[in-house]
């Protein structure tokens, strides 16, 4: 079947769910451009990422992600050679024994942020998620990725606290703003490292960490019954709070399937990550040399043949009995494999366990329905009828990143 996606299409930050109407509606194949294929079986996103010669894939990475050359880095590089060699880089950075080493780091940025939570979060109009696990990100990936302090939640904190206490600071916020934008700096700034680098960094870590902290919150709030359990779990485990760690953390299986579904419910590769074809097999099918196919990340992990309840995340109801497939495959699906599997898996396994760890302990989470106190302009928004993924597609956007719909709540330490 062939569907027409316009070339404005991604700019709508909406071109995600398109493909998966049309893959639900058609089947498992469905062309999106002249030589451009989407998958939508697990067997097809084994065809494509798995097959390799001497560490290389077989196939390559497209153009979807140039950057200019010699700018590629470990992301977004095509070929495979340059690829393979940035790859050797970070691997040291990212072994078991390094990551061990970096835990005391990772409880320091928790602890101020649940500390924090405990100032700020018990109000009457809550807090906000995205926000407050974007400086919680920002912060974290600064501290391992370069030594250094961002302090987003406390520089944010305090002028969050002046404007609250000064009711002129909204007035003139917007004009001291804008002079600092355009006022260049008395003298220049020292680079700590290049603007590509930069980037790489934060694009790395930053916003994929944001992103799982957000999923995780966002889907606990809409499940209580989970978060019940989880909790219920969680302070069984550990009787003081400094009792947390990473592996104690290991040993706690809820926390992990709560985590995976709140990664399958999110996922974060909506572009497919697409490969050109040599000219193989996939799924019994040849196709034809350098032709465009990609797995469709958002429907692969929503799919009702292999999920039993594919759009509400509801761990441990798992995979449907009768599929062939096992729970390896929606953490290869979020990872990828092969030789562009996610270096930072293991990394980013360690930051979740230890936030849901640690948060979950100290508070009962409570969902504030009224977004920015406005309830008439919630209920247009959204029905309370939906629940899960459903709700948070209606608002959610993709840009190569994720735009999330802003939500509150409170909390509350308990009792």
């Amino acid at each position: 079947m062939t569907i027409q996606i316009g070339p404005l299409d991604p700019l709508s930050g909406r071109y995600p769910w398109p493909i998966e109407d049309a893959l639900l509606k058609y089947g498992d194949v469905v062309r999106i451009a002249p030589n451009e294929l989407v998958f939508l079986t697990p067997q097809a996103f084994y065809d494509i990422y798995r097959p390799q010669e001497k560490r290389l894939e077989v196939f390559i990475k497209t153009d979807l992600q140039n950057r200019g050359e010699d700018v590629g880095g470990l992301i977004f590089e095509a070929d495979p050679v340059k690829h393979r060699e940035a790859a050797r880089k970070p691997s040291p950075a990212l072994s078991n024994r390094s990551i061990r080493a970096m835990e005391p780091v990772i409880h320091e940025h928790m602890d101020y942020f649940v500390e924090r939570m405990k100032e700020f979060g018990d109000c009457d109009e809550g807090v906000r998620i995205v926000q407050w696990t974007n400086w919680l990100a920002m912060d974290l990936s600064t501290d391992l990725s370069w030594n250094e302090k961002m302090n987003q939640m406390k520089t944010y904190i305090k002028r969050l606290s002046t404007s609250q206490s000064n009711p002129r600071f909204q007035f003139i916020r917007h004009r001291y703003l804008g002079l600092q934008a355009v006022s260049p700096p008395p003298h220049p700034p020292i680079p700590l490292c290049t603007p590509n680098q930069a980037s790489r960094l934060h694009d790395h870590s930053s916003g994929p960490m944001s992103d799982g902290f957000y999923s995780a919150l966002f889907f606990l709030l809409e499940e209580p019954e989970c978060c019940r359990i989880l909790a219920k779990q969680i302070r069984g485990k550990f009787e003081k709070y400094e009792d947390i760690s990473l592996e104690a953390s290991n040993e706690l299986p809820y926390l992990h399937a709560v985590l995976e579904e709140s990664l399958r419910m999110l996922p974060q590769n909506n572009t497919g990550l697409p490969r050109l074809s040599p000219g193989a097999m996939l799924m019994d099918i040849m196709y034809q040399k350098e032709c465009t196919s990609k797995p469709a990340f958002s429907p692969s992990l929503v799919i009702p043949a292999i999920f039993i309840t594919p759009r509400d995340p509801v761990p441990s109801a798992g995979f449907h009995p009768l599929t062939v497939y096992t729970e390896q495959y929606m953490i290869k699906m979020l990872f990828s494999l092969g030789p562009r599997a996610c270096l930072g898996r293991e990394m980013t396994w360690m930051q979740e366990k230890l936030f849901g760890a640690q948060v979950v302990w100290m508070f009962d989470l409570v969902r504030i329905d009224e977004q920015d106190g406005n309830k008439e302009k919630m209920a247009q928004i959204e029905k309370r009828d939906l629940r899960g993924l459903e709700m948070l597609e209606k608002r959610l956007l993709h840009y190569g990143f994720l735009v999330k719909p802003e939500v509150r709540a409170r909390f509350v330490v308990r009792g």
